[in-house]
Parts: C-alpha cells; structure tokens; sequence
C-alpha cells in the first residue's frame, strides 16, 4: 500500500517499511541502523549467542528472536515468499 509522506505534499509515494529478517543478528547495530533509516521494520532475527539474542529481543521487543544456530533454524523453517517481502540480512562474524 502507498502512502503520500505529508512532508513531501504528495509529491512523491512513500512505500510500506520492509520486514526484515536479521540472520546473525548479535545485539542488532545493522536492525537498528535500519530502522532508523525508516526503510524497514524488524520482524525476525536469528542468532545462536544466547546474550547477543537476548540483548536484541531487548532491543527489539516487537520482534521474534530464535536463539539457535542458522543452519539448524533452516532446516527447520520453511521461509515462504507471499505479500510480506523479506529482507535477509546477513552480518559475517569472522
């Protein structure tokens, strides 16, 4: 659904925020940043560090965090593409 952005006079369309998926999420600096651009919104977020995902339901509380490892959370969650469009975001930890 489009949106007219008051501030614009409907000059431009605005569109819905993305719903994200933040795989390797630790405390959520890349979910925050995010939503604080106003492009997405924080829906889900995976990550196996017990403190790192209990520090991003913190930040996050509207979202649902899974504390466990990606590759297990894959095989056990089918990710269906219907009107919601996922963003996967994929932080690597070296």
């Amino acid at each position: 659904m489009n949106k007219t952005n008051p501030r614009n006079r409907g000059l431009y369309p605005t569109a819905d925020k993305l719903q994200t998926l933040d795989l390797y999420s630790g405390c959520g600096g890349l979910s925050f940043g995010l939503e604080k651009s106003g492009l997405t919104k924080s829906k889900w977020a995976v990550e196996k560090d017990t403190s790192a995902a209990d520090a991003f339901k913190k930040n996050f509380p509207h979202c649902h965090v899974f504390n466990e490892d990606v590759t297990d959370w894959f095989r056990r969650v089918q990710v269906q593409f219907s009107q919601t469009i996922l963003l996967l975001t994929i932080v690597l930890h070296q």
